[in-house]
């Protein structure tokens, strides 16, 4: 049996003529460097991406030139910025081995296009010196996706050809041939540079065969002097001879092997490990190896697929899984794990495991999955640019790349070598795709599911880091769904016991996807499933290590779901099952791995289970109204409380983290210490029914020691903060759930401090946190006695969703008579219309070019969102597309004024008349109202005094029109800045709809939304723009958490808006000033009419107007036959149409004419059938 060893070797990146083509992030990858020459001199240049940053439109380009001079450097640069095309625009300059331009302006490159077919070019750089030969165009030139850089230079001296010698110090001073002043941990000369240094670290070099000679080339260069960075383990000879002998014995006995840094394991067969490497490149996080096909492979990858998998019999790499979920705390509520699988028996072989996950998945699956994801070509500087070899396709280089730099190391609280999340799950995964990814077997699916699974929690997080980036998000669903069909069909195929290990690995990562997307509202149906397949070996005594340790992780997780559920048990005290119960705690105590991968003893996660074990207890007997209470139950209560009061950690047995690692043994402490504080509230509220104010000094200790793990981490050395540890949460939430007063300020410092993490279930629990804070405080104000389990399970209820009680809908008057509803060929004379004249695509000058149909930005489109703002006088961030103000209108009051559980219904105060959808929906979902009616008698203008006295403690909402519908009165500049005073001072949000803002006859309000960030404006393209068909409205606040809220409100509902009607606002709105100049000049020739008709019109009296396209005029004596007959009369007789007072909750003696409808001659005609119709008899 052959085997082959790790050996250490100096190895110095080489510096090539020529390099491999860098893959452009979405396209193929080709070669597209361009070399210029020039007197021995030669620069090559190649597009490595674009991006956005500081307001700058920022290139990147590579240059690979040999040697490298600093000199020619900067003359370089200092060339591009003197000659180019507006020089004005472009800086340039060189950091961490790269050209970058700036464009202060933003234009970008003329003509670019993400297109990967279009071709173009923009001459960049211009210049009257010589020539290379070579550059036979100046500029960048965009060809089929990817960029060739052709910049024409001055003259530069003939370069020496290189020295040969020695460079030592850090790899990025080596890399570059530079001098390094050898500083521990990061050089100062990298420092000063501004670019990332690349250490001290050793790398590591295969060697297919141990006795061969060490292949060398220009590219390794020997070293002088090597430093050890502060983190290394040092081991003493002593123990490097007893690594040695227990190599030599495992390797006697033909079996694979790991002790310390010395591994050893079979080479035959075929393993991805069986391949050539002929250099390395560095990179911050990790070093990456290069394939002889091309591939790029990180480092860590190689060490985790050769570590010891134990000497038990095992499948084929069989890592150790992890899936430290972080998680904690579910983002929906308690959902009864006993109802949502059949369970196994012990010899099933059913199919049906993952079905309820499926078809909950599917049924969630609302958004749609792009066809092919477009990776991010913004932000390429977390990637190691692993293109091709291992993983035939970018995207999935690119995730897989994510998921061992950031993610991995992110869900461990420790850092440490045993990292589940890439000894495991991820060798698993590239064993899987590498052997089974085209495999239609049981266990080729087992093996798509668990890889895919971990493409999705990469796509979660890093739309997390820039959720901007939707296409992340949507590459993450469309993983995740994938991942859960696999799953589904590898259990259909094959025994439940059958391929254990990726199973149970596939299934628990679909937690971790949960964890990082924030959307794991399945994560008890996912864990459920891991409980059963777990059971599904329970007649198993002897298992391998792996195996073990994923028992072990499910047991956690399941331990910690448990914790937020807070039912009763299905068994009484006496019958429970003692065997059971004793091997799950044996399970948990047993784990060797909690430490590092939860930060917890685990004798603290078993008194944790015991307590959620005697609470479910004591709910059965309270909600059985039992008076006794069994001895041998009360003695656990009391022995469970003695153990949690009388535990030390210093008194625990040692840890896993090694002594050496002075910063994993720190954060560890305050970790496990913040675990057992917890624990201890946890037990007090939950058994002892004690209440927040008993437990102050716990509360406070949890945050102490919460708090100092992040202050280590913030302290620690950059190259540590590279890769962040995320805290456990499960200890804050608990603390933070039960702590009053101040505390409350400190816990919610804490919570936000974490955003950095992008970690979306933290987010989650913040919210749920604030929600049982909430709910708790309704309860005291009440008189009402509730704890912090009752909030959870009312606050949980309202996370799902916005609308939490049953929505009534009744359809509205002015909808069922409306005249599209009558009939239009009925009506001659059509007054009741509230915009003005319907436009067409002709009269608007548009012609619809080719669009693609595709789902549209969530929150709009960005230039139409600009054009909205821009009049505004707030930031495009601001501005919400909707559908119509109608859609701004419902998405407002579902998620401001629904009523809640524990809360009682919200208050709205609300002007009449009004728009019947600023009515009727609130009475839909159970809102209390108030209603401030204006009168004919003071010119239709709301009391401010009389909304201000209106006012409650619950009123969330003061809603007012302006101008107003349907009266066309509008509030002076001076009461709108005296609504706006009294409804802050009060603490409610001011809604004001402004659909007839754009016509006015006398001054011209602000919008609203500007005059403070508790107003929201609500606008649309319906009345004064006469495109009702159109359905463009928008919602405008400058308060960024409630613009989050609307959105996900709009994301639920539509998802986002039309293309088409989109491209259509964005057309008008830029021609606005012409387009309303032209409107509202003739708005008052109409007005005019009206005003001289009234006048004349003894049987009739209004308020005139001051803005809008309509009116309410009050007929001053009841026609003959009453005022149904004269509406029918008018309508039947006359063919004319008018909006009756009771669609607006008024009398029929008024009602809404509309002018800015009509034509002329059709507002003449109906006004003097009126006329006609009020003497008729």
């Amino acid at each position: 049996m052959k085997f082959s060893i790790f050996t250490l070797a100096a190895a110095v990146p080489a510096l090539t003529a020529t390099v491999p083509a860098l893959a452009v992030a979405g396209h193929a990858s080709v070669n597209a460097a361009q070399e210029v020459k020039r007197d021995n001199c030669k620069l090559t240049l190649q597009w490595l991406t674009n991006w956005n940053e500081g307001g700058l439109r920022r290139y990147r380009v590579q240059l690979i030139t040999s040697p490298r001079n600093d000199a020619h450097l900067d003359q370089f640069c200092a060339y591009i910025k003197t000659n180019s095309a507006g020089s004005q625009n472009l800086q340039c300059f060189w950091t961490d081995g790269m050209f970058v331009i700036d464009d202060s302006r933003g234009e970008g490159i003329p003509g670019h296009t993400d297109d990967p077919g279009y071709v173009g070019s923009y001459p960049t750089v211009r210049s009257t010196h010589p020539m290379w030969p070579q550059a036979t165009r100046s500029g960048w030139k965009l060809w089929r996706g990817r960029a060739l850089v052709n910049i024409q230079f001055a003259r530069m001296p003939i370069c020496k050809s290189s020295r040969a010698m020695t460079f030592t110090g850090c790899w990025t001073c080596k890399a570059r041939k530079i001098a390094c002043d050898e500083r521990p941990i990061a050089c100062k000369n990298c420092e000063k540079r501004g670019v990332t240094c690349g250490g001290y670290g050793i790398r590591l070099r295969w060697l297919s065969d141990p006795l061969a000679e060490v292949h060398t080339s220009s590219g390794y260069q020997g070293r002088r002097t090597l430093k050890l960075d502060q983190a290394s383990i040092v081991y003493e000879s002593e123990t490097i001879d007893m690594f040695l002998s227990h190599i030599d014995r495992d390797t006697q006995q033909e079996l694979s092997s790991r002790q310390g840094p010395f591994s050893v394991f079979s080479a035959g067969g075929a393993s991805l490990l069986e391949m050539d490497m002929p250099h390395t490149t560095h990179d911050s996080s990790s070093a990456t190896t290069t394939t002889q096909d091309g591939g790029l492979f990180n480092d860590n990858q190689l060490e985790q697929s050769v570590e010891d998998q134990t000497t038990y019999q095992l499948q084929p790499i069989t890592p150790i899984l992890d899936l430290n979920t972080e998680i904690l705390l579910p983002s929906e509520p308690a959902i009864s794990s006993f109802d949502l699988f059949t369970g196994f028996e012990h010899t099933s072989t059913s199919p049906t495991l993952i079905d309820e996950v499926l078809e909950s998945e599917i049924a969630q699956k609302k958004q749609p999955l792009i066809a092919e994801a477009d990776l991010d070509k913004t932000n390429n500087q977390d990637t190691t640019a692993v293109e091709t070899g291992i993983f035939e396709d970018s995207e999935i280089a690119f995730l897989m790349n994510h998921y061992d730099t950031h993610v991995a190391s992110l869900l461990m609280p420790v850092a440490h070598s045993e990292n589940p999340f890439r000894r495991l799950y991820l060798s698993t995964a590239i064993e899987g795709i590498m052997n089974h990814s085209h495999v239609r077997t049981s266990k080729g699916m087992a093996y798509n599911a668990l890889y895919q699974s971990l493409l999705a929690s990469a796509a979660f997080h890093r739309w997390n880091c820039d959720q901007k980036q939707v296409m992340h998000r949507e590459t993450g669903a469309r993983y995740r769904h994938q991942a859960i069909q696999s799953l589904h069909n590898a259990i259909s195929n094959a025994a439940s016991v059958a391929n254990y290990q990726v199973l149970m690995m596939a299934i628990l990562s679909l937690v971790t996807i949960g964890v990082l997307s924030g959307e794991g509202e399945e994560f008890r149906l996912h864990l459920e499933a891991a409980t059963q397949l777990r059971n599904s070996r329970s007649r198993w005594k002897l298992m391998s290590r792996p195996s073990q340790q994923l028992n072990e992780f499910g047991a956690f997780l399941a331990m910690i779901s448990r914790t937020m559920s807070f039912k009763a048990s299905p068994l009484p005290w006496n019958d429970s099952n003692k065997q059971a119960t004793a091997e799950e705690d044996s399970t948990i105590q047993s784990s060797a791995c909690y430490e590092y991968v939860y930060g917890i003893k685990p004798s603290i996660a078993v008194a944790i289970n015991r307590t959620c074990r005697l609470a479910e207890y004591l709910v059965r007997i309270r909600e059985e109204g039992e008076q006794q209470m069994s001895d041998d139950f009360l003695e656990d209560c009391e022995q469970l409380g003695d153990m949690l009061e009388s535990w030390r950690l210093e008194e625990e047995s040692p840890t896993s983290i090694s002594s050496d690692d002075d910063l994993g043994v720190l954060i560890f402490t305050h970790q496990a210490k913040a675990w057992h504080s917890a624990a201890l509230i946890y037990y007090y509220t939950r058994v002892q029914g004690a209440q927040p104010t008993d437990l102050v000094q716990e509360i406070n200790a949890v945050a102490e020691h919460m708090y100092a793990t992040e202050d280590i981490k913030s302290r620690s050395d950059p190259l540590r903060q590279d890769n962040p540890m995320a805290p456990i949460t499960w200890p804050a939430f608990v603390a933070s759930c039960n702590a009053l007063g101040n505390m409350r300020q400190v816990w919610r410092t804490w919570w936000e401090s974490l955003h950095h993490y992008k970690i979306g279930n933290i987010a989650k629990q913040w919210s749920v946190v604030e929600r049982i804070w909430e709910v708790l405080d309704i309860a005291k104000n009440r008189g009402i006695r509730i704890d912090w389990t009752m909030a959870y399970d009312k606050s949980t209820i309202c996370v799902k969703g916005y609308i939490t009680t049953k929505m009534k809908f009744e359809r509205m008057p002015i909808e069922i008579e409306s005249p599209e509803e009558y009939g239009y060929d009925k009506i001659k004379y059509n007054l009741s219309e509230s915009s003005v004249t319907d436009q067409t695509l002709e009269s608007l000058n548009l012609r619809i070019p080719n669009l693609t149909l595709l789902y549209n930005e969530h929150r709009g489109e960005t230039e139409l969102r600009k054009l909205v703002a821009d009049d505004a006088n707030v930031s495009a961030d601001d501005v919400l597309i909707t559908s119509g103000a109608a859609g701004a209108l419902f998405i407002i009051t579902t998620s401001q004024l629904a009523s809640t559980p524990g809360s009682g219904p919200h208050h709205l105060v609300v002007v009449r008349p009004n728009y019947a959808t600023n009515l009727e929906t609130p009475k839909a979902v159970g809102c209390e109202i108030s209603y401030i009616d204006v009168t004919f008698e003071n010119g239709f203008q709301p009391n401010i005094d009389d909304i201000e006295a209106s006012i409650k403690a619950n009123t969330r909402l003061v809603s007012v029109t302006c101008p107003h519908n349907p009266t066309g009165s509008t509030l002076s500049r001076e009461a709108l800045d005296r609504l706006v005073a009294v409804t802050k001072k009060k603490g409610v949000l001011l809604l004001v709809d402004e659909t007839y803002r754009d016509i006015a006859f006398g001054e011209k309000l602000p919008v609203a939304a500007s005059l403070g960030d508790h107003v929201l404006s609500v606008s649309s393209l319906s009345k004064s723009f006469g495109m009702p068909g159109v359905r463009i409205g928008w919602l405008i606040t400058t308060n960024k958490r409630l613009q989050e809220t609307f959105l996900a409100a709009k994301e639920q509902i539509s998802i986002s808006g039309s293309v088409i009607n989109e491209w259509i606002a964005i057309d008008v709105l830029s021609r606005r000033q012409k387009i309303l100049s032209d409107t509202t000049s003739e708005m008052k020739i109409r007005l005019q009419m009206v005003e001289s008709w009234i006048t004349g019109e003894e049987l009739l009296e209004w308020v005139k107007p001051t803005g809008g396209v309509v009116c309410f005029p009050r007929i001053k004596e009841e026609p003959k036959g009453g005022l149904p007959a004269f509406y029918e009369r008018l309508l039947k007789k006359h063919a004319t149409y008018v909006g009756p007072g009771h669609w607006f909750e008024l009398s029929d003696s008024f009602f809404r004419l509309g002018y800015g409808w009509p034509t002329r001659e059709e507002l003449e005609g109906g006004m003097k059938a009126i006329s006609a119709a009020l003497r008729d008899q």
